[in-house]
């Protein structure tokens, strides 16, 4: 089938969907995006647009398919730019950062605006966020407004988070708490069903709800023992029935998320509660294969080693195992191959080359026949400090060792603020070789090799460059650390350990 006829199908099936006003003719080769700003606002200094184009969302956020396109925008200037269309259904988010590098209030959080035909996205950025102009307008508008909208979890409800007799109340208010938000986003969809075919208006509902329930079953799954008596409730009732699956929820942001939490909460709620619940994690392997084909399937594997696997490496390697063999598409195939990677231990480290705090290149290959370690950390992360200071008497501990070298490796973008708060932390205590991401922040290919976007984050690599462990041990409990020293230990060659 050549690619005409394969649009020209697709554009059929639109048709079949919904004959709302909104379905083009035809499928343009790009999407051409016109941005200015408004010269009325209180954003007085030139900042940067910065454009996601999405093709496959998740919560999860570095697993987003996205072009990033970024451009400086002042005061009577325009940006004008095309992106090339990959799919039918793809989505994208525009934020307004400030000349520090700070986001614009209004442009917080993960708000898409879905694209299905040619619209041309015509938008003018304010202080109060984005408003859409043009042929399309009233289409972008209603999306805005939905995911806008928003209202203040009640005070007596917040309270009984931090109760431990109130638990279950907290559960069952914050629960009625999401189901208002998501009615409420629904009725505002309703009332502008006219703007959308059909498909699109499914999409943006099932992306409502989605996200409802994906942030209430977060809630639930880490406190398991304390809301015991309410997430039963909610799972055999609220959430009882596993939805049909479809090709479709491959792409409704949040969904696939959901799905995930899902299965995980079903199989954790309806067992005894004294089991561990990492012990569940093999089950909702089995489960999302038994339950779920094509690439749905492939997209929900690809997710459930992202969200916990530096955690659980060793519980569910051999389900990783399975899923090399049945990830077959190139896009998911190639994460589960970098998942494997980031998982399996004894497998060559990232060679990494960094700048150091005088602008010297630091470099794997500088320190063969040493174990090292490696800590990731950013400016305001309270874990990151708290890991820091706990790290303290084992760098101690192997200050004179010169076989074991401690590496510091920042993840902020800005240079200046790194090397600012690195004075102020005990980072820059102990003679550590302190570097950073040369300005590439989460996004240096050594994040991606190792695949995790959480910090702190250590890593510890032998004198051979083969990984030690991913996510050691943090050592902030008297057990942590011995462990940590005793990983240390039996990874020194016997004849150059001075313990």
């Amino acid at each position: 089938m050549n690619l005409l006829h394969f649009r020209n199908c697709i554009i059929l099936l639109l048709i079949l969907l919904g004959n709302k006003s909104l379905i083009a003719e035809k499928l343009s080769d790009s999407i051409h995006f016109k941005i200015e700003l408004d010269d009325t606002s209180k954003i007085t200094k030139k900042g940067r647009i910065v454009v996601e184009y999405i093709t496959d969302h998740s919560k999860f956020y570095f697993f987003q398919e996205r072009e990033i396109f970024e451009y400086y925008l002042n005061h009577r200037k325009n940006v004008n730019f095309a992106i090339p269309r990959n799919q039918v259904v793809s989505y994208f988010i525009i934020k307004y950062y400030k000349h520090n590098g700070a986001v614009e209030l209004p442009f917080h959080g993960d708000k898409w605006y879905l694209l299905m035909h040619e619209e041309d996205v015509l938008a003018t950025v304010s202080k109060n966020g984005i408003i859409f102009k043009g042929k399309y307008a009233d289409y972008f508008n209603c999306q805005r407004d939905i995911q806008n909208w928003n209202k203040s979890l009640p005070q007596h409800i917040t309270k009984y988070m931090f109760e431990a007799t109130k638990q279950d109340e907290y559960l069952f208010g914050l629960k009625a708490y999401k189901d208002s938000v998501y009615l409420q986003q629904k009725l505002i969809l309703e009332q502008h069903k006219y703007l959308f075919n059909d498909t699109a208006f499914k999409i943006i509902d099932l992306a409502c709800r989605a996200k409802a329930s994906f942030n209430l079953l977060y809630e639930m799954r880490y406190n398991r023992q304390g809301r015991w008596s309410a997430a039963r409730k909610i799972i055999s009732e609220y959430l009882s029935t596993r939805e049909p699956a479809s090709e479709l929820l491959l792409s409704v942001p949040y969904h696939c998320d959901y799905i995930l939490f899902w299965e995980y909460m079903n199989i954790s709620y309806n067992s005894d509660k004294n089991i561990k619940a990492q012990f569940h994690y093999r089950k909702v392997y089995d489960s999302i294969n038994r339950y779920y084909s094509g690439l749905l399937r492939e997209k929900l594997i690809c997710l459930f080693f992202l969200y916990d696997h530096a955690r659980l490496n060793k519980l569910i390697s051999d389900r990783l195992t399975h899923a090399l063999s049945v990830v077959k598409s190139p896009r998911y195939g190639a994460i589960i191959k970098q998942i494997s990677t980031s998982i399996l231990t004894d497998v060559s480290a990232y060679p990494f080359e960094l700048r150091d705090t005088h602008e010297q290149l630091v470099r794997l290959s500088d320190f063969k026949e040493k174990l090292i370690v490696l800590d990731f950390w950013f400016e305001g992360c309270m874990p990151c400090m708290a890991l820091a200071k706990a790290m303290i008497p084992i760098k101690e501990k192997y200050r004179n060792n010169p076989d074991v070298v401690f590496i510091n490796i920042n993840v902020d973008k800005d240079k200046e603020k790194w090397l600012s708060a690195l004075l102020r932390t005990p980072y820059a205590e102990n003679g550590d070789i302190n570097v950073y991401t040369n300005g590439e922040g989460v996004n240096h290919p050594m994040l991606r090799h190792y695949n995790f976007y959480g910090f702190p984050h250590q890593i510890l690599i032998d004198g051979n460059g083969k990984v030690i462990i991913i996510d050691p041990p943090r050592p902030i409990t008297v057990e942590n650390s011995q462990k940590f020293i005793e990983l240390i230990k039996s990874n020194l060659p016997i004849r150059k350990s001075l313990l």
